[in-house]
């Protein structure tokens, strides 16, 4: 697994994400803070999101929902899973 915020640099990222969508990859996990939302990460490989925490604005889950549901979507289903607590 990985984990990416804001402070992780534009090459760490970009090795990240590639060694995620390799198929050969043994990489399972992507984990990431819902603030890199809008550093443009596209994950065509990734067949489910887990929301742990969502954003503050639901425009921004929606944007992270689509940034797995691309065209070039290697799965054919993406499943999207919100975690709540009370």
């Amino acid at each position: 697994s990985v984990y990416i915020d804001g402070s992780t640099s534009m090459e760490h990222r970009g090795r990240c994400v590639e060694q995620f969508q390799n198929p050969a990859s043994t990489m399972r996990a992507f984990i990431l803070s819902t603030r890199i939302a809008n550093c443009g990460l596209t994950l065509t490989a990734a067949a489910n999101m887990i929301i742990v925490e969502p954003a503050t604005s639901k425009d921004v889950d929606i944007q992270m929902i689509g940034r797995i549901r691309r065209i070039g979507q290697k799965s054919s289903e993406v499943f999207v899973h919100r975690l709540v607590s009370l």
